[in-house]
């Protein structure tokens, strides 16, 4: 019986905290967008096509990484030529391999997705990517 109150105690524990990276991580991200010319101009849309900011670089964003519960973001960023900013797992959402219950937590919150710190819109796109 004294197992038994001790196991639901560390379920019940479990599933009031947060998971991994709803601690570590974030569900906003500040990108610095840069080009080569300064003063470009450009627009980004978020997944479903709706405009989201219009500015010049270099500026830095605020983005969202998580469009809905479970769902990354995916942006496309116009400007000369279309730009694809995609949202990938954060590393510290497989912390939750210790506490399951953070999975679905993460999954909620949007903390377990990252986006970059910066985006070179003069860079092809996968180089960019390798700045996570």
């Amino acid at each position: 019986m004294k197992k038994l109150l001790l196991l639901a105690a560390a379920l019940g524990l479990g599933m009031i905290l947060p998971g991994c990276a709803t601690q570590m991580s974030r569900s906003e991200y500040a990108i610095c967008i840069s080009s080569a010319q300064p003063g470009k101009e450009f627009k980004i849309y978020n997944r479903k096509g709706e405009y989201v900011h219009r500015g010049q670089t270099p500026e830095i964003v605020v983005l969202k990484a998580q469009s809905e519960f479970f769902t990354h973001e995916i942006y496309t960023i116009k400007g000369t030529g279309d730009y694809k900013l995609e949202a990938t797992y954060s590393p510290f959402y497989w912390g939750n391999v210790i506490m399951p219950f953070g999975f679905g937590v993460d999954g909620i919150t949007g903390a377990m997705w990252a986006l970059p710190e910066k985006v070179n819109l003069n860079v092809p796109q996968d180089m960019n990517q390798m700045n996570l």
